[in-house]
């Protein structure tokens, strides 16, 4: 028969099979020889999910730190878009408002995402470096500053997320791996105890190993982590 593991178990719940299957083969003399390969796979799993771990760690800091460079964002751009509608004699229609915030107002501005923010934040530096108004200097500076800033954190964001999806993809390999690794052990298995498909079964069955109130607590636990690929068991 054929041992499946599920597609979308998870580092810990592989963990946890691997350590079952070389306690079972370890229990029998006939079958103890068959561990040997094992345990380079647990090794992996280990060191795996170790990785994962520190990158899900930055990825969580690379997110709070664009959350925070944001909201510093909108300020400015709110500062600098009440600054320009009082420079203007408080009139939308005059300089330097209209040529800043006549297409766009402000609080539109704030409402755009990380990337979205940068492009128009460059739009405006380019538009104050145009009007090179005297009263807006200072606030030319603060936008290029944390226009730049916020780049640079929406940039480490992505890069950060991309680390978290290739772990996602060694994770589905090693799926695959164990699963050849299982079939390769059961007939190791069946060949030193002929006839002993029930032992077979209970050394290899993912569910000998994972119970299934743990299988149902891990889904409801990681249903929601779509950045990790979808919900693990």
């Amino acid at each position: 028969m054929s041992y499946q593991i599920p597609d979308n178990a998870s580092l810990e719940r592989m963990m946890d099979y691997t350590t079952g299957v070389v306690a079972s083969l370890s229990a029998m003399p006939e079958t103890a020889a068959l561990v040997k390969p094992w345990q380079p796979v647990a090794e992996k799993l280990r060191a795996e999910r170790d990785a994962r771990d520190t990158t899900r760690a930055a990825q969580l800091a690379a997110a709070a730190k664009v959350r925070v460079c944001d909201a510093r964002w909108d300020a400015v751009v709110t500062e600098l878009s009440g600054r320009a509608y009082l420079a203007g004699g408080k009139d939308a229609m005059k300089e330097p408002y209209v040529s800043l915030f006549g297409s766009v107002r402000a609080a539109d501005a704030t409402a755009l995402g990380p990337y979205k923010a940068t492009v128009f934040g460059r739009k405006l530096l380019a538009r104050l470096g145009e009007l090179g108004h005297t009263d807006l200097k200072d606030m030319t500076a603060a936008l290029a500053s944390i226009n730049t800033e916020l780049e640079r954190a929406a940039t480490g964001r992505t890069e950060m997320a991309e680390k978290a999806a290739a772990h996602e993809v060694r994770r589905h390999k090693l799926v695959e791996e164990i699963e050849a690794l299982v079939a390769q052990t059961e007939v190791g298995v069946l060949t030193a105890l002929p006839g002993k498909s029930t032992i077979s079964r209970t050394m290899l069955s993912w569910n000998s190993h994972v119970s299934r109130s743990t299988r149902t607590r891990v889904m409801t636990e990681t249903s929601a982590q779509a950045t990790e690929g979808g919900p693990t068991v």
